[in-house]
Parts: C-alpha cells; sequence; structure tokens
C-alpha cells in the first residue's frame, strides 16, 4: 500500500500503515520529543532542578534510534511492521532511562506484541484502525502491568483515556485518521484532568510530565497518519498545559496520606508471583506506600499501616518470611516513603547454578556523583552514574552488573527515578544467566550502609537480606535550591532559597543549606541518633564540615561521617541512624 493516498495534488489520511509509516512515526516522535523535552521537564512538582521526565523520554527514544540508524530498518523502504516495532522497542528497554523511560519501552512494547500477534492470524497482516485501536489497548495494559502501584493522574490514566477513545471510534466505524484523531484529543483531555486525580500535581499548578510526553508521541502518530505537514503538526503546538498558573502549593507524597504509624519492611522466600500479586492487593487494603518487588527466590515487602501485625500475618500466609523491621512512623509522613506510583517491573524466576569461580557476591551502585562514585568503588561496588538529567539506562545498569563477573549480584540503584530501569536490567541479567537481587535505595546514604555489611563470600540470599534491613534502619534526607516561587507544606519559597526534604515532602525553608539541615535533622530526632552521614554537593563541597561542627558542638555524642559527593543538584545528603 502507498504510505499516502493522493488526489491530484491534495493529500488524503492513510488507511492502514505499513513500516515506513511506523518509521515516520518513530522519527517524528524523536523531533517532537527534542523540540518538548525542556516543557516536559519543567512539569516538576518541587521548585528544584531535578525534573527530567521530559529528557529521560527523549532520550530513551533516541538512543534506541540511533542504535538502529544505518540499519535496514531504517534505510529499506520495504521495512516490515512486525521487526521494526520489535527492534525499535528491545532497543528502547536498553536505553530506557528513569522510571518515565521505562514505562515509554513498555507501551511500545505493548504494541509490538499486539502486531507480532497479528501477523501470527489467519490473515495477511494490515495494520488498519483496528490493529491500531487494540495496539492502543494493548500499550496502556503492558505498561499498567509494569507499574507496581499504580494510581490515577499520571502517563497509564493518559494511557487509558487514549485507548477507550480509540475503541469507541472504531465501535463508530471510525477511519484509521478518526481512531487516531480520538486518541490524541482524549488523551489531551485526559491530561487536563490529571491535577483533578492526583493531589501533588493540583498543588504544584501541573499536569503530569509522563502524560504530556505521551501526548506528544500520539500527536506524531496521528500527523503521520493525516500527512499533515509541519505547519499543520499536532505534535509541533505548544498547547496550554505546557503552562501553569500562579504558584500553588507542593509538597507531599503522590500516593494517599499514610494510612498509619508503621512502617513495615521484611523478605519473603518462595512466593510466587500469584501470591506476590495477592499479598500486594491485601497490604494496599491495609495500608499504602505499598512495595513487593522481587522473584520467586526472594522477594522485598514494604508498607505503611496502622496494624503492623497484619503485615506480617499478611506475608506469612505467602511464603519463608525473614528479616522483619518495624518503624513508629508517629501518624506522620517524614521518612523516605516507597518509590511513588510508578512500581517495579516484575522480574521473572530465575533458575541458575553459579559456577564456582563465580559464586562471590557482586554489586552494583547508582551514583550522582564522583564523591559518591569513588565510595561505592572503595566498598566493592561496580558503579553506574545517574543523576538528574542523566539517569543511567537499563542497558548501562546490565553492563555494570556483567562487569561484576559474578552470577549473584547485589543492586543498588540509590535513586527512586532508577528504580524501574535498575529491575529491568534485573531481568535481562537473569535471562543472560545471572541471579539479581534489587534493593530498593532510593538514597545513595543507603546504597552506603548496605554496602557496608556486604559479604560477598556469603551466598546472595544472607546478603541480600543483611543489606535490606541496613537499608531500611537509615532516615534520609536531602537539601536543594528552589528555583522558582512556591506554596510549599513548610511555607512559600522564593528563588534562591534552600529547601528541606524528608522523602517527598517539603519540611523547611531557610536561607542556607546549614539552617535546613539542622531543622530536618531535630525533625529525624538527631538526639537520639548513633550516625549521622552528611554527603555534600558539587555547588558547597565544605558545607558538610560546617554541619558537622554544629552536631558536635550541640549533640556531642552523635558520630558524624562527612563526605563530599560531588552530586550536582541536591547541596546537602544525610541520613540518620
Amino acid at each position: 500500500m502507498s504510505a499516502v493516498a493522493r488526489e491530484g495534488d491534495r493529500t488524503t489520511p492513510l488507511m492502514a500503515l505499513d513500516g515506513g509509516d511506523l518509521r515516520r512515526w518513530a522519527f517524528r516522535a524523536d523531533t517532537a520529543l527534542r523540540v518538548h523535552r525542556h516543557q516536559i521537564d519543567a512539569l516538576n512538582v518541587f521548585p528544584v532542578p531535578d525534573g527530567d521526565t521530559g529528557t529521560n523520554m527523549f532520550l530513551t527514544l533516541h538512543s534506541a534510534l540511533e542504535a538502529l540508524v544505518g540499519s535496514y530498518l531504517t534505510q529499506s523502504p520495504q521495512v516490515s511492521v512486525v521487526a521494526g516495532m520489535q527492534a525499535l522497542t528491545q532497543h528502547m528497554l536498553f536505553s530506557a532511562r528513569g522510571n518515565s523511560g521505562v514505562i515509554l519501552s513498555q507501551l511500545l512494547r505493548g504494541m509490538a506484541d499486539v502486531v507480532a500477534a497479528e501477523e501470527l492470524g489467519p490473515h495477511p497482516l494490515v495494520v488498519d484502525a483496528a490493529v491500531v485501536t487494540r495496539m492502543m489497548r494493548g500499550a496502556a495494559g503492558t505498561a499498567r502491568r509494569a507499574v507496581g502501584d499504580p494510581v490515577d493522574g499520571t502517563i497509564l490514566t493518559v494511557a487509558d483515556a487514549a485507548a477507550a477513545a480509540a475503541e469507541t471510534a472504531l465501535a463508530g466505524g471510525g477511519s484509521l485518521a478518526e481512531v487516531t484523531g480520538a486518541a490524541w484529543e482524549a488523551a489531551n483531555t485526559a491530561l487536563a484532568h490529571t491535577p483533578r486525580q492526583l493531589p501533588l500535581l493540583a498543588r504544584a499548578g501541573v499536569v503530569d510530565a509522563g502524560g504530556a510526553g505521551l501526548v506528544v508521541l500520539l500527536a506524531a502518530l496521528d500527523d503521520v497518519v493525516r500527512a499533515a505537514r509541519p505547519g499543520r503538526a499536532r505534535s509541533a503546538e505548544a498547547d496550554s498545559w505546557w503552562t501553569g498558573g500562579d504558584p500553588r502549593p507542593i509538597g507531599g507524597s503522590a500516593q494517599a496520606p499514610a494510612a498509619g504509624g508503621y512502617e513495615v519492611m521484611y523478605l519473603l522466600e518462595s512466593c510466587s508471583d500469584d501470591d506476590a500479586e495477592r499479598l500486594a492487593r491485601r497490604l494496599r487494603r491495609l495500608g499504602d506506600s505499598v512495595l513487593v518487588v522481587g522473584d520467586r527466590r526472594l522477594r522485598t515487602v514494604h508498607v505503611h499501616l496502622e496494624d503492623a501485625g497484619a503485615a506480617v500475618e499478611a506475608g506469612l500466609d505467602m511464603g519463608r518470611l525473614s528479616g522483619v523491621r518495624v518503624a513508629w512512623l508517629g501518624g506522620a509522613t517524614t521518612l523516605p516513603s516507597a518509590p511513588g506510583p510508578h512500581g517495579c517491573l516484575d522480574a521473572p524466576d530465575a533458575d541458575i547454578t553459579a559456577a564456582p569461580d563465580a559464586a562471590r557476591v557482586g554489586a552494583v551502585a547508582g551514583a550522582s556523583g564522583p564523591g559518591l562514585a569513588a565510595t561505592f568503588r572503595a566498598a566493592g561496588a561496580n558503579t553506574v552514574d545517574s543523576r538528574p538529567g542523566q539517569r543511567a539506562t537499563t542497558g548501562q545498569i546490565l553492563q555494570a552488573i556483567t562487569e561484576t563477573g559474578s552470577s549473584q549480584v547485589i543492586v543498588l540503584p540509590n535513586d527512586g527515578d532508577t528504580l524501574m530501569a535498575a529491575r529491568a536490567a534485573a531481568t535481562l541479567a537473569g535471562h543472560e544467566g545471572r541471579t539479581v537481587h534489587l534493593v530498593p535505595t532510593t538514597s545513595p546514604i543507603q546504597g552506603m550502609v548496605a554496602l557496608a555489611v556486604l559479604d560477598p563470600a556469603q551466598d546472595l540470599g544472607a546478603n541480600a537480606t543483611r543489606m535490606t534491613e541496613a537499608a531500611a534502619v537509615v532516615r534520609c534526607g536531602r537539601v536543594a535550591p528552589a528555583t522558582r516561587a512556591a506554596s510549599t507544606q513548610a511555607g512559600t519559597c522564593r528563588p534562591g532559597d534552600v529547601l528541606g526534604f524528608i522523602g517527598d515532602t517539603v519540611v523547611a525553608i531557610a536561607a542556607d543549606t546549614t539552617a535546613v539541615a539542622l531543622m530536618l535533622l531535630e525533625q529525624l530526632g538527631v538526639d537520639r541518633a548513633e550516625l549521622v552521614t552528611l554527603v555534600a554537593g558539587a555547588q558547597d563541597p565544605e558545607v558538610g564540615e560546617r554541619v558537622a561542627e554544629v552536631i558536635a558542638q550541640r549533640w556531642p555524642a552523635v558520630e558524624v561521617t562527612c563526605l563530599r559527593g560531588g552530586q550536582p543538584v541536591d547541596g546537602l545528603l544525610f541520613g540518620v541512624e
């Protein structure tokens, strides 16, 4: 079929897509994400320079296309739809950056799975309105399954809305252009409604950044179907949602307020995938911040709730339980929360027998600065650079796993927005014959504490238990400069102010880092602590020493460890044990 049907000098919309059309969509989407990446980055719920959703989505797609440039998939006019989609999906998973990049790769994977199944059907594959509609639904379903604890008001909601609109248009006899147009319009509408579904977005006065990226991709698809010229391309438009209104209150968690006063963590062995899902559902009925990650061999469980015993009882019904940790939250949300609305990819079961010369347990740690990287390497871990604007890809983490030379590896992401890429890398490593356990650290200090108890001579399960328990007892905070005026739960901030975070909550505002750090330390109970770890950022390498001096004066019994991490955004990281 010709890519575009023509009537004289007028181009008419396509009735079906071929491999060349899907290739044009990929490159048009790449261009559109490049144009809008910084606008999407700016849809950040916090007024600090760490928003990189648009950058992660753009680099995920762009790196995948770069890897394919020069192949028949980017040069041959007769490229197969199935081969093209599958190759792009494979490369996107390896190049995925941040949670948004991983979810984007799963959206494309869902589409690729649909066309692959269609090709095996009784009729020749024709990617018409019906197939594209099924691709939309496959994309939404695959992405949702990849997320451990999905919530409304995210890219998943936007994907669901696009799929539903495509199905409605098809049911009404709609053409391909009517299907893609309806999907784009519904996605745009759903995006505008995300602040009504997610209070965190409403307080910040922005829409969901990942959802905005998906709208750009759907606009590019509709452009290709309609043969839209650049002057009429929807993917080049700057819609009203790019700009926010007046500053609004921000802070808090993307999940519901904590249901009660306890944080419970434990390890679970011999828990099947079905039992893990049942456990997650049961824990969600009991509380929030639910995390059930890992594979049949060993899973990590995390929940905030009122009845700690109920969480433990739920686990006893699903497998062999160990390493139980219960911490009192006092009804507050001041401990680091579990990873926000985008959870982890499920890893398949691994049935690996390690070779005798590869029996030692290796470790991989994410590092957001050169000082942190040096610290992790000194502790025996391979490192991957992962920082705002430059998150580690799935492929980079997989390479670091491979370079440990071990068949048993612990991965420490040390960053909430690298969790999904780390989970995907662990899955791929399992296919290559390695057993990988991810300890879901969201702070570099949790990673340092976990590495301190690593014993390479012990087996993977023993190390995973010990390292998870060590990371769980660390209460972490961070300080970062405000880049815009905003109202937060701690008050109104102005550009140049320093914000203090505990988990995803802004709890302190002051004119300098030292003052904010001391306010946060007091909230975390430094007077009862044994050890405080301080990691200074690149902008002020000596701030850790200044804070350490004040701690020594006010709380002389507290031991202080001070490092220069060199991280670019957070002026100071700290952990209290």
